[in-house]
């Protein structure tokens, strides 16, 4: 239960007036856990802020998070050599994915801000959120690499922002460089790159550690920071920047150009945890992708 952090709404910001579309894409079993008073935290936020929110309770839905030949209402055209990512996309060209699908794409495409708010479960997506990915972020609708190259800063979202709010179990020393579970940064690394893959300007994550343990003040410091930041610096802030962009890449073997790597090894860090080219990674989790 959470009942002891319920949110109180800040004063508006006026500084943004804007009126944006949200989509929260909410995932855990429970309304009254911490993460559904984060949940509340930013519905009654950018509400007030005049910003419309559309949530997607996950859980709430009893969404389908299995990708199978269901998706597609007119059947699977090529059985002989099934692949469920090329089959997608043809249903899309189609218009014949299944409804639960077209109508979370239609909230994707209609927001400004996707966020997506979670426990981190086996250092991860929990399986029900990746279920989302898998389905709704398809070929064809959120990515494509023919008849052209629909990807990272040529993506089809690049117009839109996405940020994570996650909590942990274990306190934020656990999660360093010389923690029990290792780096966040390490971790942070497939979430992100999967947003930057389909184009969205990724955001610094929002992570509340520790929260089973963590004492009250702790805890409503964590809603209270999430509230200011939804509160104005969210629709300005720059997104993380150090993600490669297409033109570094050689696309006939999709790995970065020499000229590339050799400037990024004269810069003395790995430029992410993904492209760490042999150098040393910067280690605070804030800072590193």
């Amino acid at each position: 239960m959470y009942s002891s952090f319920k949110a109180t709404v800040l004063q508006e910001d006026t500084s943004f007036k804007h009126m944006m579309k949200v989509l929260i894409v909410f995932v855990h079993e429970s309304r009254k856990s911490f993460n559904g008073g984060l949940l509340d935290a930013a519905v009654q936020t950018l509400t007030k802020a005049g910003h419309e929110v559309t949530v997607s309770d996950l859980y709430g839905m009893r969404f389908n998070s299995t990708p199978s030949q269901r998706d597609i209402k007119d059947g699977a055209k090529n059985l002989d050599g099934y692949d469920y990512a090329n089959e997608m996309k043809e249903a899309f060209t189609r218009g014949t994915l299944a409804d639960d699908i077209v109508a979370e794409q239609k909230k994707v495409t209609d927001a400004d801000l996707v966020i997506f708010q979670f426990p981190m479960n086996w250092f991860s997506w929990p399986a029900m959120l990746k279920g989302w990915i898998d389905r709704v972020l398809s070929n064809g609708f959120a990515f494509s690499f023919y008849p052209e190259i629909k990807l990272m800063d040529k993506g089809v979202f690049t117009q839109k922002r996405a940020v994570l709010s996650i909590t942990t179990g274990s306190g934020e020393s656990s999660y360093s460089e010389s923690g029990l579970n290792g780096s966040m940064s390490v971790y942070l690394w497939p979430l992100h790159a999967t947003l930057k893959y389909i184009g969205f300007q990724v955001l610094s994550p929002h992570i509340s550690f520790g929260v089973k343990f963590a004492p009250e003040e702790q805890r409503k410091g964590y809603i209270s920071s999430w509230q200011t930041r939804l509160g104005g610096s969210i629709w300005t802030e720059a997104p993380l920047s150090a993600f490669f962009g297409m033109a570094d890449f050689d696309l006939q073997t999709f790995a970065l150009k020499d000229d590339v790597v050799a400037k990024k090894k004269k810069e003395g860090n790995a430029p992410t945890v993904g492209q760490h080219l042999g150098l040393a990674l910067k280690t605070p989790w804030k800072e590193a992708l």
